[in-house]
């Protein structure tokens, strides 16, 4: 399989879709809101024009420390637009985690979420490569401080931001074999490593996988357990729907709100006994939990991919 020469991974998973006429379809679900293509690339572009605007260029690192909300989208798909190479961890991390990776990964920006401040602030004094935060504000969190104003860091608001930003961003002329993105491996000997993955790997694992296994498609929608930071879900959840123009159902509030209701057991069934892990579900778009549910409960599961 042979992809061009000069290729750029967020225009295979984002931006062929607006030449494809899918601009006013929803491409995500968040609580009560729903957001299209067209909205997708406008945001992703805004942070692809801020990270530029604050010194980011190709191949510069920048560490995403979110947890799965919109801003987490619009900032991979705007660090790939601009060629820079995506880092994303746990945001759930003591502050000595932060500071490892902030060291590790050189990074020049880091878009961090309010909640997660905290920790995220005790670490970079010693992150000498750092030179910008982008704050994602949570109105229900308390207040932060952000970072030492009269420190060499910048600190900025997500939101005001991008909103000096244009819709519109030229995507840097990449190479297929540029580098992408790094997915850190578990750290079960040591330190988790940084896996590198150049421009066309994961376009690669959709084109063989999703498209070629699991027959992905533009009427599905997916519905995640595994948070976006992991490499897993990022692809399962949010670049094999894109990919296609499908849809990536993972926050809607009211499918949350459906899977809390069901009863739990604490039952762990032997493989003889059909035991299901639910990772990910792919599924028509016209099909939501509760079908899911019934399906697992009476064993029918050809409608459905559980990975």
């Amino acid at each position: 399989m042979n992809f061009p020469e000069r290729f750029n991974m967020a225009d295979y998973f984002l931006y062929h879709n607006l030449e494809e006429g899918r601009e006013n379809k929803v491409c995500l679900y968040f609580e009560d809101k729903t957001f299209t293509y067209a909205e997708a690339a406008r945001m992703s572009n805004r942070v692809g024009n801020a990270l530029r605007m604050l010194g980011v260029r190709m191949e510069d690192r920048v560490l995403i420390v979110l947890p799965d909300c919109p801003e987490f989208v619009w900032t991979w798909f705007g660090a790939a637009r601009i060629g820079a190479v995506i880092t994303m961890v746990n945001p759930l991390l003591p502050a000595d985690d932060y500071r490892y990776y902030l060291q590790y990964t050189r990074a020049r920006a880091a878009i961090v979420h309010e909640s997660f401040l905290k920790p995220f602030n005790e670490a970079v004094s010693g992150a000498e490569h750092l030179r910008a935060v982008l704050v994602v504000s949570n109105q229900d969190a308390i207040d932060v401080e952000l970072v030492d104003s009269q420190s060499r860091l910048k600190s900025f608001s997500f939101s005001e931001a991008l909103s000096s930003q244009s819709t519109a961003c030229l995507a840097a002329d990449t190479h297929r074999d540029d580098i992408a993105i790094w997915l850190f491996t578990s750290g079960s000997t040591g330190h988790p490593k940084g896996a590198v993955h150049l421009q066309h790997d994961l376009p690669y694992n959709t084109e063989v996988f999703a498209k070629g296994a699991m027959g992905v498609n533009e009427n599905d929608l997916t519905l995640s357990v595994p948070k976006l930071f992991f490499g897993y879900a990022t692809g399962t959840n949010l670049l094999f729907p894109f990919a296609v123009g499908g849809a990536d159902n993972s926050h809607h509030r009211a499918h949350h709100d459906q899977f809390n209701a069901q009863p739990r057991t604490g039952k762990r069934a032997r493989p003889d006994e059909h035991s299901l892990l639910l990772f990910s579900w792919r599924g028509p778009a016209d099909r939501t939990l509760s079908s899911l549910e019934r399906s697992v409960r009476s064993r029918d599961l050809r409608r459905h991919w559980l990975c």
